[in-house]
Formats: C-alpha cells, sequence, structure tokens
C-alpha cells in the first residue's frame, strides 16, 4: 500500500468580513459561531483550516488508513500565494449591461497589471506563525487581501480580508482636487 502525505482540504473557502475577529468555516469537528458578527456588530471573518494527513491507499486508491501530521511527526512549511484577478479577467458570460464589452473585463484598461492584487507569496514554518497579504495594489492603491497563520498543532489557516470596497479612481480623483 502506497503512502502519500495529503493536504486536506483541498480547496478552503474564506470570506470576507469587518471584524478582526474570525471563525473557521465548516468542518466536522468545528462548532458553528453563535453569532455572525462580533460585539460591535461588524461581521466575522471565515477562515479556512489546512492540515497534512499521511495516508495510506490500496491499490485502487481507496483510502485505508490516514492520521494527521502534527509537530511531533515533522515540521511542515506552507506557502501560500492569494491573488485577486477578477478586475482583469474574462467577462463569462458579459451582464447584460456590458455587452459591448467583448471579452475581458475593463477592456479598455492598457495596463493589465493595475488590475491585479497580488502581493506575491508567503511562506510560514512552525506554531503561532502570522503573516499578512497587505502589499498589492489596484489602480495604485494598495488593497489587503487577508492573512494566513499557523495554529498551536502547524496547521495552516486563511483568513480573508476585511471586505472593504472602494473605488480607486474616484478616491484617487477626491485626493488629487483637495
Amino acid at each position: 500500500m502506497p503512502t502519500t502525505f495529503e493536504i486536506h482540504p483541498s480547496i478552503g473557502i474564506s470570506r470576507v468580513g469587518a471584524s478582526e475577529h474570525f471563525f473557521l468555516g465548516p468542518e466536522p469537528d468545528v462548532t458553528a459561531p453563535a453569532r455572525y458578527r462580533d460585539g460591535s456588530g461588524r461581521l466575522l471573518r471565515q477562515g479556512a483550516r489546512f492540515r497534512v494527513f499521511e495516508c495510506e491507499r490500496d491499490g485502487s486508491g481507496r483510502l485505508v488508513s490516514a492520521s494527521e501530521v502534527g509537530p511531533a511527526r515533522g515540521e511542515v512549511e506552507w506557502t501560500v500565494h492569494l491573488a485577486n484577478r477578477k478586475a482583469e479577467g474574462e467577462l463569462s458570460p458579459p451582464p447584460p449591461s456590458r455587452r459591448i464589452q467583448e471579452g475581458r473585463r475593463n477592456a479598455g484598461h492598457t495596463d493589465r497589471g493595475e488590475l491585479v492584487i497580488d502581493p506575491g507569496s508567503l511562506s510560514l514554518r512552525g506554531l503561532g506563525q502570522v503573516g499578512r497579504f497587505d502589499s498589492g495594489r489596484f489602480l495604485g492603491v494598495t488593497v489587503p487581501l487577508g492573512e494566513v497563520r499557523t495554529d498551536e498543532e502547524g496547521r495552516l489557516l486563511i483568513v480573508g480580508g476585511f471586505g472593504r470596497s472602494d473605488g480607486p479612481r474616484k478616491d484617487c480623483e477626491t485626493r488629487r482636487h483637495r
């Protein structure tokens, strides 16, 4: 039986909110929060937790056994790359109000790189580490995308940003006229 090391879940979803606090997304052993807002009424962010398992599978690929790899069994280095490419991406299908734009969002914008929020990748190793994706830019304005952490067992937590939605061009225009 071949042994492999697998990350679970294979994909995770984190959601934005305005609160500094967060909760872990759906997992079999995690209870949902009693409230989804903090004491000030701000929406809690949802984090996604990733774990490494040592898995044994039979010849047909069926899982025979699995055990989580914790700090006593080995050290894991996590590398995470978050990016928001929506403003640069393709329209599929274009909304009725934008039928004149064929194919791409913001088709008239020539510097496509300005439309991608990409602060690069972060690597964490060890317990209780924190990194922030806070250097990405959209049309020249810094936009934080969230943060990564390792917990007391070395698991990876990804927590979305603060869900602030702005129009940078309007903001830049306002600053220019002050």
